[in-house]
């Protein structure tokens, strides 16, 4: 096929003989976390800059490392998976992902999943991200979603199409919709931020599809969303409110074996788009009624910790005499909503201002603009 078959080997006296044999899985990814209030667009070369294989070549590249498609991989070895990759790319975040970004990818991604159909697969895992915006399509993995399901149903009709399954992980920061848990078949996402267990999500998506192929499963999704927007500051998984939302739902997963997974899922606030926001969805192979009531207090919690959601600075004004008392340095100003790590350009003058209006000389400061860093030195000389 197109993207490369590889049958990923491994001692077959290892299996459990009640197990499907060697399940056939085809995996693909696309992952970025836009930030739609910049005017740059993001495209093809952001991504074939940072992340950008097909068929082997993701194998060979992601196999062992500690992404979320590395932690699957190891599942696939140890479970005998057959692979079928396909297409798997990625970019830094940054602003709204042009829309042959997802053609091309979704051109390859057809392709390699009409040929894997073919030959016969059971099974589909998705690497995503969750924020993901085009210019066409607010909710990107939504339209992801909806397409591979309608491949599906166009090839196996509508009953086989539907109940086909499709795993996918996201990020802690996902903007969850609708569309995401109707077309999907199970989800798990980070629980750490600043995100260290990216790989451990990746292995439970791949453990849970393993499970849903060889048990013959058919879960649901269902999901509540909560109208309220967290800062990605409100969102560290080590302090409150999203360390009690953890809490909440491993307690719900110890308390009703039905639901296999729970993912709190705090958002992206730099997006405007209408699923922005917080979000809390389960896998349930029970009633999904049921399920959703269960994710009701989650909801209700998210909502009682806006404000802890939302933790103000200080003013810089309030900030800068004390630091100038300090002393003794270094001493680190930060401005948060200029965080590179979450799409901005790192070009905000604030700090900046802020040194020259209390006379600060010693002091480095970061202007990610190579016009401004020229005139800043054409000033100096």
């Amino acid at each position: 096929m197109p993207g490369g078959l590889s049958k990923i080997a491994v001692d077959r006296s290892l299996q459990q003989p009640d197990r499907i044999q060697m399940p056939h899985v085809f995996v693909a990814g696309l992952v970025h976390e836009t930030h739609t209030f910049l005017s740059e667009r993001t495209g093809l070369d952001a991504f074939e800059h940072t992340l950008w294989l097909r068929g082997e070549a993701m194998l060979a590249r992601c196999d062992g490392d500690a992404s979320p498609m590395g932690g699957a991989l190891e599942v696939a070895t140890a479970r005998g998976w057959q692979v079928y990759p396909s297409r798997y790319g990625a970019a830094m975040p940054s602003g709204t992902v042009t829309d042959d970004v997802l053609e091309t990818w979704w051109d390859d991604v057809q392709q390699d999943l009409s040929a894997a159909l073919t030959e016969g697969i059971d099974g589909i895992l998705l690497i995503l991200h969750g924020a993901m915006t085009f210019q066409g399509f607010a909710d990107g993995e939504g339209e992801i979603l909806r397409r591979i399901r309608r491949v599906l149903t166009d090839r196996l009709g509508d009953q086989e199409g539907v109940r086909f399954p499709i795993a996918a992980d996201l990020d802690l920061h996902a903007n969850f919709s609708f569309d995401m848990a109707e077309h999907a078949t199970l989800f798990t996402s980070y629980r750490e931020n600043p995100h260290t267990d990216a790989r451990e999500a990746g292995i439970r998506a791949a453990q849970l599809l393993d499970r849903v192929i060889s048990e013959r499963l058919t879960p649901q999704v269902v999901a509540v969303k909560p109208p309220v927007l967290y800062s990605p500051k409100g969102t560290a998984s080590a302090a409150d409110p999203v360390l009690a939302f953890e809490s909440m739902a491993r307690r719900l997963e110890l308390d009703h074996p039905e639901l296999l997974e729970v993912c709190v899922l705090p958002g992206f606030s730099y997006a405007d788009i209408p699923c922005a926001g917080v979000s809390f969805c389960a896998t349930t192979v029970g009633d999904a009624q049921q399920a959703r009531a269960w994710l009701e207090p989650l909801a209700d919690e998210a909502l009682a910790r806006t404000t802890e959601g939302n933790p103000l600075d200080p003013p810089i004004d309030e900030v800068m005499p004390k630091a100038v008392r300090f002393g003794r340095g270094p001493i680190g100003l930060v401005e948060p909503s200029d965080n590179i790590g979450g799409g901005t350009p790192g070009d905000g003058p604030g700090i900046l201002a802020a040194f020259l209006r209390y006379e600060v000389d010693n002091a480095v400061v970061v202007i990610n603009d190579p016009a401004v860093a020229a005139a800043c030195h054409e000033v100096s000389e």
